[in-house]
Parts: structure tokens; C-alpha cells; sequence
């Protein structure tokens, strides 16, 4: 829970103009972490398991650097066609 109020509050001002993706940032890391936890452990997780904090930062990175590429996607098609072009360069 400390880590997706963390990510919450990070997301606040940065990502205002794709907040419904951005709302959903926290949720997507932690479905990430469960993924790789279950890569790294090569099992389905039993109840007491816990992700360790080197994975949940992984995924993190990860929901964040989709949630920026996101926002980058989305905002070229408000710009001009020769405005995005010069960016993608």
C-alpha cells in the first residue's frame, strides 16, 4: 500500500493531461511486480508471499516509463504534423 501511494502522489501536476491513464499507473506496477515475482520465483505465489522491494522498483519503472511514452504518444496527435515529425527525430 506504501508503494502505490507513493506512486499516486508522484503522478499529481506531471500527468494532468492523461489522468485517466495515469490513475491506473499505481495498479499497473503492482500487477507488473506480480508478474516478475512470478518469473523470478518460477511459481504461482502462496498466501504469506510478499514482493520484495527490488521488484515492485522494477515495475514501477517500468509503469512509469509506459505511463510517459503514453503521454508522449497522446500529445503528438494534438500537435502539428511538422511539429511531431521534428520531435520524433
Amino acid at each position: 500500500m506504501h508503494c502505490y501511494n507513493k506512486v499516486e502522489q508522484g503522478l499529481v501536476g506531471k500527468f494532468d493531461d492523461v489522468k485517466d491513464v495515469a490513475s491506473k499507473a499505481a495498479e499497473q506496477a503492482a500487477r507488473l511486480a506480480g508478474i516478475f515475482w512470478v518469473f523470478t520465483h518460477k511459481r504461482a505465489p502462496m498466501p504469506g508471499d510478499e514482493v520484495d522491494t527490488g521488484t515492485m522498483f522494477s515495475a514501477v519503472q517500468v509503469a512509469a516509463w509506459s505511463l510517459t511514452e503514453t503521454q508522449r504518444v497522446l500529445r503528438s496527435f494534438s500537435k502539428a504534423p511538422e511539429e511531431a515529425r521534428a520531435e520524433s527525430f
